[in-house]
Protein backbone atom coordinates (compact mmCIF):
# COMPACT_ATOMS: atom_id res chain seq x y z
CA UNK A 1 0.00 0.00 0.00
CA UNK A 2 2.99 2.31 0.28
CA UNK A 3 2.59 3.49 3.86
CA UNK A 4 5.35 5.64 5.37
CA UNK A 5 4.77 4.68 9.00
CA UNK A 6 2.44 2.98 11.45
CA UNK A 7 0.89 5.36 13.98
CA UNK A 8 -0.75 4.36 17.25
CA UNK A 9 -3.32 7.00 18.21
CA UNK A 10 -3.28 7.67 21.95
CA UNK A 11 -4.73 11.12 21.47
CA UNK A 12 -8.46 10.77 20.80
CA UNK A 13 -10.51 12.14 23.72
CA UNK A 14 -13.88 10.87 22.44
CA UNK A 15 -15.84 9.10 25.15
CA UNK A 16 -17.10 6.59 22.57
CA UNK A 17 -13.55 5.73 21.56
CA UNK A 18 -12.30 5.52 25.14
CA UNK A 19 -15.12 3.15 26.13
CA UNK A 20 -13.43 0.66 23.82
CA UNK A 21 -10.08 1.26 25.57
CA UNK A 22 -8.68 3.19 22.62
CA UNK A 23 -7.45 6.75 22.28
CA UNK A 24 -6.32 9.08 25.05
CA UNK A 25 -7.18 6.69 27.89
CA UNK A 26 -4.19 4.60 26.77
CA UNK A 27 -1.93 7.28 28.21
CA UNK A 28 -2.88 5.95 31.66
CA UNK A 29 -1.17 2.68 30.70
CA UNK A 30 2.24 3.57 29.27
CA UNK A 31 3.60 0.02 29.62
CA UNK A 32 0.67 -1.34 27.58
CA UNK A 33 1.37 1.26 24.89
CA UNK A 34 5.07 0.31 25.00
CA UNK A 35 4.15 -3.37 24.59
CA UNK A 36 1.98 -2.48 21.59
CA UNK A 37 4.78 -0.44 20.03
CA UNK A 38 7.23 -3.32 20.49
CA UNK A 39 4.78 -5.77 18.88
CA UNK A 40 4.26 -3.37 15.98
CA UNK A 41 8.03 -2.95 15.52
CA UNK A 42 8.45 -6.72 15.54
CA UNK A 43 5.78 -7.03 12.82
CA UNK A 44 6.95 -4.35 10.37
CA UNK A 45 10.03 -2.59 9.07
CA UNK A 46 8.10 0.70 8.92
CA UNK A 47 8.72 3.35 11.56
CA UNK A 48 6.25 3.20 14.46
CA UNK A 49 4.99 6.50 15.87
CA UNK A 50 2.55 7.48 18.61
CA UNK A 51 0.14 10.40 18.70
CA UNK A 52 -0.61 11.53 22.25
CA UNK A 53 -1.87 14.44 24.28
CA UNK A 54 0.02 16.56 26.81
CA UNK A 55 -2.01 14.82 29.49
CA UNK A 56 -5.30 13.13 30.27
CA UNK A 57 -8.26 14.27 32.31
CA UNK A 58 -6.79 16.76 34.79
CA UNK A 59 -3.28 15.30 34.69
CA UNK A 60 -1.19 17.66 32.57
CA UNK A 61 2.11 17.80 34.41
CA UNK A 62 5.43 17.70 32.63
CA UNK A 63 6.42 14.62 34.66
CA UNK A 64 3.38 12.69 33.40
CA UNK A 65 4.03 13.29 29.70
CA UNK A 66 7.81 12.87 30.16
CA UNK A 67 7.34 9.48 31.78
CA UNK A 68 4.82 8.36 29.15
CA UNK A 69 7.11 9.36 26.28
CA UNK A 70 10.16 7.84 27.98
CA UNK A 71 8.48 4.48 28.53
CA UNK A 72 7.13 4.31 24.98
CA UNK A 73 10.38 5.54 23.42
CA UNK A 74 12.30 2.79 25.21
CA UNK A 75 10.10 0.25 23.39
CA UNK A 76 11.24 1.59 20.02
CA UNK A 77 8.81 4.35 19.12
CA UNK A 78 10.54 6.45 16.47
CA UNK A 79 8.41 9.57 16.67
CA UNK A 80 5.81 11.33 18.75
CA UNK A 81 3.06 13.63 17.54
CA UNK A 82 1.55 15.86 20.24
CA UNK A 83 -2.18 16.45 19.86
CA UNK A 84 -2.26 19.46 22.13
CA UNK A 85 -5.68 21.06 21.77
Amino acid sequence: WGYDEVNLNCGCPSERVQKGAFGACLMAEPQLVADCVKAMRDATALPVTVKHRIGIDRIESYDFVRDFVGTVAAAGCEGFIVHAR
